[in-house]
């Protein structure tokens, strides 16, 4: 049948309905949130994303200096850590070109992106 979520008002139950989960960003933090759904066994899910591809803050901030104030190392999920980063404290490019690798194709998921003259409301 599926994940299914029961509802209860004053402790009867009064429905069950098929789970699905909404994923706000393609972050590290959303698709690390997809990551571990589908490791859950839930796929009933859908990823929703404002800007063009995956990547989050690392995608966006590319102003002349940015990058890591923490240990390049953090950079990485703790079921898949990235050790061997050439600098302790990297730039946002190197953060994206070699922390995004580790985030599995958008086709894997189900993506939906924001069409840049449209809001989210």
């Amino acid at each position: 049948m599926g994940d299914t979520v029961r509802s209860f008002i004053e402790g009867r139950e009064i429905g069950v309905r098929p789970l699905s989960v909404v994923i706000v960003g393609a972050g590290a933090s959303g698709l690390c949130m997809a990551i571990k759904l589908q490791e859950a066994g839930i796929g009933n899910f859908t990823i929703l994303e404002k800007g063009g591809s995956v990547g989050g803050t690392w995608r966006d901030n590319t102003y002349p200096g940015s990058g890591c104030d923490v240990p390049s190392m953090l950079y990485s999920y703790s079921f898949e850590p990235k050790l061997d980063w050439s600098r302790s404290s990297a730039g946002n490019r190197r953060v994206f070109r070699i922390g995004c690798p580790q985030i599995p194709s958008p086709p894997a998921y189900p993506f939906q992106y924001r069409d840049k003259r449209s809001a989210f409301r």
